[in-house]
């Protein structure tokens, strides 16, 4: 039970993470393109990234532990 509840709290944090991981490429997607900012980032050679974080369906749930 100890180990089922270690994997579910490992998934939460992993799930928080993406989610501020994905938040921050938002944020810099939108300072990218906006003005003045987009002057500075186009000479600089910033561009919109696309590289949010992306898992399955099935990796979102905490995993079955079974010891029989």
């Amino acid at each position: 039970i100890r180990l089922q509840d270690e994997l579910a709290g490992t998934e939460n944090r992993i799930a928080v993470e993406r989610r501020r991981y994905n938040e921050v490429i938002r944020e810099y997607n939108v300072t990218v393109r906006r003005f003045p900012s987009n002057i500075v980032a186009g000479l600089a050679g910033f561009e919109k990234s696309d590289a949010y974080f992306k898992a399955d369906e099935a990796a979102k749930g905490a995993p079955k532990v079974s010891f029989e």
